[in-house]
């Protein structure tokens, strides 16, 4: 989503968020040569909406975080941790109380951590937009940029973000970076 909707005219995004639910299979390739199709995208995200991007501030991405986790402020009845853009990174204490588990000074976006009164410029679906699965707090978000160009964004972005430089293929070999960093008291 983040190369989606990255340039200022597209809506001028430095991070995005997609709920678990909107992810409705792992991407796996459906050849043995690692190539990726529409289809086994679209089994990773079928749904039609838009992409919405929003202005908010660098405490709000942290109550947002903190709206992931089960008794914070009511909003959730189990853990719902969100999937994040290349380039945004967090640790959370899996023992911390509710509405405490995220420590602000690991979030970081492209490795510079964020500032609580800075505002930035986020991507996610219309669903989470509208405060969807117990996420409020995006309700909060300013200048919202809507793009209703294309139906089924999902599916669409998944392949213009994920293989945006021309990649076809992870290669079975080949790891992703963590970004989710969970840590546990000793």
């Amino acid at each position: 989503m983040p190369k989606a909707t990255r340039s200022p005219d597209a809506g001028g995004a430095v991070v995005a968020f997609t709920n678990p639910g909107g992810i409705r299979a792992d991407l796996s390739s459906s050849s043995m040569h690692g190539e990726v199709t529409y289809g086994d995208a679209f089994r990773v995200q079928p749904f039609g909406g838009n992409l919405v991007t929003l202005t908010l501030t660098g405490s709000q991405i942290e109550t947002m975080l903190e709206q992931q986790f089960e008794g914070c402020a009511g909003n959730q009845a189990t853990h719902r941790i969100l999937q994040v853009s290349h380039g945004f990174e967090y640790a959370w204490n899996a023992d911390g109380p509710a509405c405490d588990k995220i420590d602000p000074r690991t979030i970081r976006i492209g490795g510079a951590s964020i500032e609580s009164d800075r505002d930035y410029r986020v991507t996610v679906n219309d669903f989470l937009a509208e405060g969807g699965d117990g996420f409020r707090v995006f309700l909060e978000g300013r200048d919202r940029s809507i793009d209703r160009g294309h139906r089924n964004p999902g599916t669409r972005r998944v392949l213009e973000t994920t293989f945006a430089r021309g990649t076809t293929s992870t290669g079975p070999d080949q790891t992703l970076p963590s970004r989710v960093l969970v840590v546990r008291q000793a």
